[in-house]
């Protein structure tokens, strides 16, 4: 099977369980499995698709056409221009919430603190700080999983600049960030509260 047949196969299947964007979605999940451009595509339409690469897109596909998120599938979301890893234990970044951020950017000043509870992903977060000049920022949320996501958010977004340190205690756990924007180093720390009141 070609790329071009892989395509419009995909197309056919989320077009029958009446997909959003279902020629949008079967190329956002071609490139996701083959590791393609979209260039990249139409200059290899042509070309016969690996096996594995064509069994594994026609699986997310089909997960696809049961509503699955594209971003849950793919692994990752935009969001202010960043890219961020996404699963089913964070909710995926929406493109309306980049007008928090928008606005939040236009009021905080150098040298401001930023809260930010139920942090899921961290996108708002460390997208203030990325974007912002001088920040820190504090990211909490109750789930492990969802600041094990944050935590390599940091990494993905912010990039290898960042230091990681992880303390956890009482499975509450905070995730603070400080950025040195005249330095460009990124300081992480995962703490928590609940231990100082021990």
């Amino acid at each position: 099977m070609t790329y071009y047949e892989a395509v419009h196969k995909a197309l056919r299947c989320l077009e029958k369980h009446q997909v959003p964007d279902a020629d949008i979605d079967a190329l956002l999940l071609l490139q996701s499995v083959c590791g393609i451009t979209r260039a990249r595509y139409y200059a290899c339409a042509g070309d016969t698709i690996p096996e594995r690469d064509c069994a594994r897109y026609m699986e997310l596909v089909d997960l696809r056409s049961q509503r699955i998120p594209l971003q849950h599938l793919t692994g990752e979301q935009e969001f202010m221009g960043l890219s961020f890893h996404v699963c089913e234990d964070v909710l995926s970044p929406r493109q309306d919430t980049e007008i928090l951020v928008e606005e939040a950017l236009k009021r905080i000043r150098p040298g401001d603190r930023i809260l930010d509870l139920c942090t899921g992903s961290g996108c708002i977060l460390i997208s203030l700080l990325k974007l912002g000049k001088d920040l820190e920022g504090t990211g909490s949320d109750l789930s492990e999983k969802a600041l094990r996501i944050a935590r390599e958010n940091v990494w993905f977004a912010i990039g290898v600049k960042a230091a990681v340190l992880v303390l956890a205690a009482l499975g509450v756990a905070t995730l603070w960030m400080a950025v040195f924007a005249d330095v460009g180093v990124t300081v992480i720390a995962v703490l928590n509260a609940m231990r100082a009141l021990r």
